[in-house]
Formats: structure tokens, sequence, C-alpha cells
């Protein structure tokens, strides 16, 4: 992968990232903490998958 291809990459995950974090958090502003968590642990799962498929692909 090209550098500025790899920056694009890392650019738009960021954002997708501070997205549904910034969503997470305005579920536990609003009582929903059991939503929140989940919200949270799919952010997370977003975040890892598009890199172990980046780096560790064959």
């Amino acid at each position: 992968m090209s550098l500025p291809a790899f920056l694009a990459f890392v650019l738009v995950l960021l954002l997708i990232e501070i997205h549904t974090f910034s969503y997470a958090v305005w579920n536990w502003k609003n009582g929903n903490r059991s939503g929140s968590v989940i919200v949270f642990l799919v952010c997370l799962a977003a975040a890892a998958l598009p890199v172990y498929l980046t780096f560790f692909s064959t």
C-alpha cells in the first residue's frame, strides 16, 4: 500500500472512530449505559478489523 493510500485509510478510519465514540458518549450521558457499552465495543471492532486485515493479510 502506498503512503498516500495508507494515510487516507487511516484518516477515514479515524473519522469513523471519532463519530462512533461520540455516539457512545452521547448514549452514556443520556442514561443508556448498556447501549453505550455495546456501541463502544462496536467502535473497537470497527477499528481492529481493518487494521488486522491491512497488516496481516497475505
